[in-house]
């Protein structure tokens, strides 16, 4: 129903994810196009926000491989932001 609602009320109706951990320092949304309107996905990382994907020994997942996401503010401070 993405692209029927920014359709009919002509305003982008944007996906994002967030934890109440990350407080505002670790939010990603689909902001930036290209939107994949309907794919559910919910966007890239700022530059601000350093991501990975583990697996259980907490080595890098390899693509399409199923694992723990770990999320931290880039930078000299990677707390800023968080709780």
């Amino acid at each position: 129903l993405h692209a029927p609602f920014e359709e009919r009320f002509g305003f982008p109706l944007l996906e994002a994810w967030a934890m109440t951990e990350t407080g505002s320092g670790g939010v990603i949304a689909a902001n930036v196009e290209p939107r994949k309107i309907g794919t559910s996905c919910f966007g890239r990382p700022a530059p601000e926000v350093d991501v990975r994907i583990v697996d259980d020994s907490g080595h890098d997942a390899p693509v399409g491989t199923p694992g723990e996401l770990l999320v931290r503010r880039a930078g000299a401070d990677p707390r800023y932001g968080f709780f």
